[in-house]
């Protein structure tokens, strides 16, 4: 058999566990495209699945999955354009999208900047599906957290946070006949362990769920918490560091290996797929 291939010629990739296949996305995108009494229109669909885990005092309380489609038509009418967009992906959803675009574009003023659209054109895909993250179960993700939960119980802490995978999908297409799909996954942990008088935390992005190590981390942010106990008051900065300097307090919260206070941390955030340390 031979496999279907886009517009641009490039033999299609099935990704299995994505919300959306490529097929899929191509048939809804050409459908909306279709509805259309536009001159030219162009056409995006998004497709989400996400999974959760939440856990709190050492106790899973949410286990769920949503899903989430949309698409969203832009249509053009000589220099003129309108954009619409639904959640509704059946026939009429499509044609009403479709008519709303339309009226839009008819009102709205014309633009002499406005560009043509893409012509066909073959496009790389981005190695950012893994299929494990699209496949992750609830008993996968509850035994995952379920280790960190024993483990801060066991040493009287209070394991509090989340798993999360998430599979994804976005297609493109216009009336000239181009067309792209991609699909991804991403997943986070991240979990807060406390005792009465000490906290650590950890959060990790990735987009392979095996990826984030759950066990490990979760040990990372209870050791934070063990080290942290029972605070004492700090009599005097360590040598060659100003008082009260923000700068100085965030180094000294870091080797204390706890979280700096809100006011020092206001405006400091972790970084894009990585963690705290």
């Amino acid at each position: 058999m031979t496999p279907p291939r886009s517009p641009a010629g490039a033999p299609a990739v099935i990704h299995a566990g994505a919300p959306l296949s490529r097929d899929e996305a191509e048939h809804l995108l050409r459908e909306a495209i279709g509805q259309s009494d536009a001159e030219q229109a162009e056409a995006i669909v998004e497709s989400r699945r996400e999974s959760l885990t939440r856990f709190a005092n050492n106790e899973i309380h949410q286990n769920v999955t949503s899903f989430q489609h949309a698409l969203t038509l832009r249509v053009r009418v000589g220099r003129r354009s309108g954009t619409a967009a639904t959640n509704r992906l059946d026939s009429s959803g499509l044609r009403q999208v479709a008519d709303r675009a339309l009226a839009i574009a008819r009102l709205s003023p014309e633009d002499a900047d406005l560009p043509d659209l893409a012509p066909p054109a073959e496009y790389r895909a981005l190695e950012a599906f893994v299929p494990a993250t699209a496949a992750s179960t609830p008993e996968e993700r509850a035994q995952a957290v379920g280790t960190v939960m024993s483990d801060a119980e066991s040493r009287g802490l209070n394991a509090a946070g989340a798993l999360t995978a998430t599979a994804g999908s976005i297609g493109f297409a216009n009336s000239r006949g181009g067309f792209a799909f991609q699909p991804e996954t991403s997943a986070q942990f991240t979990c807060t362990v406390r005792s009465e008088t000490s906290s650590g935390w950890v959060d990790l992005h990735r987009r392979d769920v095996g990826a984030l190590a759950v066990e490990a981390l979760g040990r990372a942010a209870i050791e934070k918490a063990e080290r942290s106990r029972d605070p004492v008051a700090i009599d005097s900065w360590p040598a060659g560091w100003a008082s009260g300097s923000p700068g100085s307090a965030r180094r000294w919260w870091k080797i204390r290996g706890t979280r700096a206070p809100s006011a020092a941390r206001s405006t400091t955030r972790a970084p894009r797929g990585g963690a705290w340390s």
